[in-house]
């Protein structure tokens, strides 16, 4: 989870972690990953599409259309764009 969200903040792009939960996740298990991504200053939610169709992701989204609103387009390419093709690929990846 930290090399994605890594990977992401290299882009200069807002984000939220989307924690999906489903029956068999534990309280405990769902609690560790919030706590870690408050402790990290990661925005994140808890969203149960599974059982609970979209409302289960309403805060989910709350969220997000909060960081659009929030913030300015700053998407920030991590490769020269005169760079080939292949160069670009060996950047990101």
């Amino acid at each position: 989870l930290a090399k994605h969200i890594d990977s992401i903040q290299q882009f200069n792009l807002p984000y939220v972690v989307a924690i999906n939960q489903f029956t068999h996740d534990t309280e405990a298990e769902l609690n560790y990953l919030k706590t870690w991504c408050e402790q990290n200053n990661h925005p994140c939610e808890i969203a149960n599409v599974w059982l609970n169709g979209g409302a289960g992701a309403k805060d989910l989204a709350n969220t997000v259309v909060s960081l659009i609103e929030a913030n300015e387009k700053t998407f920030t390419h991590l490769y020269n764009r005169e760079q080939s093709l292949e160069d670009k690929i060996l950047t990101i990846a």
